[in-house]
């Protein structure tokens, strides 16, 4: 493994990829954090011992604490400069285990480093609904999460995970947004892949989020994209509450910010995008819809015989119709044929 690591507000944490996806591990001095190891729920609290930071860990379970004994992890340099190693020092019970790591190039700067905490003094307020109308605001190009505020506490409302929101909390998203075919749409790269997500007006939509079947409906107020949010299952719509997720410009031209207001009961969390480069056209734009009375008609069978068609060269899609009916009946998930959709392949033909 490779892992990351950066002191951010104080706090050492470090990101690492793994099979089942990216790790995130933070360690906040003198708190007690929970964590989950091969399904076993623990607690590490870490301090530091001179140059040595040092983590005691305790199995949440009374009997497995009791049957591991003494558990704990401390981590320290050996060497200097860049012939340094980071050791990773691993004890349980009389077994202790050494992992060696020897730096890769200069420290770099963490990819998926922490965003910014916005002061509650300083939460964006949305636009004023336009009284007189006029067309919605411009969110093309490409955005990257710059600031957040309560997005822990939204995701704990909502029931994720302590491990699932601690590599939330990692991430600098950079969603790139267009308008097609008069309904906007972002996509966005996460660890699972390629994310898609369409805001037609007024049309009810299924997802996904963390297990959860939700339903989303979009509508304009004045210059805010308002979608409200209803989980499928009715326990779950009767415990949260009231769910919405809000989207505005703040500012103008070049130095504006997109907000994405999340709510879910009283709590209310904000994310701050701030526009990367100039709006450029989306690397994977959706197809055009090719309308029911332009549907093509395969050629007539030969009845003299001949050569068949020649398919040979280089193919991109162009056009399509009921792909996601098609999609849906073979049984592909909602994610899965948000990525379908999104995408225009290019095949190359031979004989």
């Amino acid at each position: 493994p490779v892992q990351e690591w950066a002191r951010v507000d104080g706090t050492w944490q470090f990101f690492v990829h793994t099979p089942l996806g990216l790790k995130v591990e933070s360690f906040p001095l003198g708190v007690e954090m929970i964590d989950d190891v091969d399904g076993e729920k623990i607690t590490k609290r870490t301090t530091w011992d001179g140059a040595v930071m040092h983590t005691a860990v305790v199995p949440m379970n009374a009997s497995t604490a009791a049957k591991l004994g003494e558990m704990s992890m401390r981590r320290y340099l050996v060497g200097s400069s860049e012939s340094a190693k980071l050791v990773l020092e691993m004890r349980v019970g009389s077994v202790i285990c050494f992992r060696e790591f020897t730096r890769v190039g200069a420290a770099p700067a963490p990819a998926l480093a922490p965003v910014v905490v916005v002061p509650a003094t300083q939460v964006p307020k949305p636009p004023k609904p336009d009284a007189e109308g006029g067309n919605p605001p411009d969110f093309s190009g490409k955005w990257q999460l710059s600031a957040s505020r309560n997005f822990d506490e939204y995701l704990k409302a909502i029931g994720v995970s302590y491990v699932k929101r601690s590599l939330a909390a990692g991430m600098k998203p950079v969603q790139e947004w267009a308008r097609v075919d008069g309904t906007w749409q972002f996509f966005v790269h996460t660890p699972l892949g390629l994310k898609v997500e369409s805001f037609p007006l007024g049309v009810e939509m299924i997802d996904d989020v963390d297990g959860e079947k939700i339903t989303k409906r979009t509508t304009w107020d004045g210059a805010v994209m308002h979608t409200a949010v209803v989980p499928m299952n009715a326990s779950t719509a009767a415990k949260l509450g009231e769910m919405s997720m809000r989207r505005y410009l703040v500012g103008s031209s070049e130095s504006a910010k997109l907000v994405l207001e999340m709510r879910v009961g009283s709590v209310i969390c904000f994310r701050e995008f701030t526009r990367v480069g100039a709006a450029p056209a989306p690397a994977l734009a959706p197809v055009v819809v090719v309308p029911a009375t332009q549907v093509p008609k395969p050629p007539k069978p030969d009845a003299e015989g001949g050569n068949p068609p020649d398919f040979s060269g280089k193919w991109q899609l162009s056009a399509s119709r009921n792909f996601d009916e098609y999609l849906k009946a073979i049984g592909v998930s909602y994610v899965k044929r948000s990525l379908a959709a999104g995408m225009k392949p290019v095949q190359e033909w031979a004989r």
